[in-house]
């Protein structure tokens, strides 16, 4: 079985570089431990993949089976050396059905604007100990999810790959400032 097709590679640093893989096939879905799981089946030769379905994209039970789409997949690398890379990650993109976008990731759920792929350092929770509750909702920022941080129990030093959407951030900007965080 060959890999999935790959194009739009972009070396955001000397040690960053994020490629978006492309496969084609059919979607089947099954529900494992109370999430949706997709299973596209490749058409050809191509490399399948299983997803948990999206809660942003559109409900799985309005979706044909029978119909072929295209996934789009984010790798993301750090480059290790001048010959050498470790994969570390990789991020759904978009579902795509013909010319309808089922899921695009880079579209914020919350203000339906194009975010931004950066890299970013870990940003620790303690600067938020007081307001922690108020704040956050799970591990994101409830008012503004897309802020472009990443938050961390506490700092790693490995510069991740965010999202940032123009008004998550602004918010999140007015809201440190109101409160006294830097």
């Amino acid at each position: 079985m060959t890999k999935p097709w790959r194009h739009d590679c972009i070396r955001y640093s000397p040690t960053h570089k994020e490629c978006k893989y492309e496969t084609r096939g059919t979607i089947s879905f099954e529900l494992k431990d109370g999430k949706v799981v997709a299973d596209l089946r490749p058409s050809g030769n191509q490399q399948g993949s299983s997803f948990y379905w999206p809660k942003s994209a559109v409900p799985y039970k309005s979706v044909d089976t029978t119909r072929i789409y295209v996934l789009e997949k984010l790798e993301s690398a750090i480059i290790v050396g001048p010959s050498s890379r470790d994969w570390n990650d990789s991020t759904l993109l978009r579902i795509v059905d013909g010319s309808r976008i089922l899921y695009d990731a880079s579209i914020c759920p919350l203000h339906h604007v194009v975010m931004n792929r950066q890299i970013e350092d870990g940003v620790s929770y303690e600067d938020y100990y007081l307001f922690r509750e108020q704040y956050f909702d799970g591990e994101s920022p409830r008012i503004c999810p897309n802020d472009g941080k990443l938050y961390l129990a506490c700092g790693s030093g490995i510069r991740h790959m965010t999202w940032r959407c123009p008004a998550c951030y602004q918010i999140s900007q007015e809201w440190r400032v109101k409160h006294g965080i830097n």
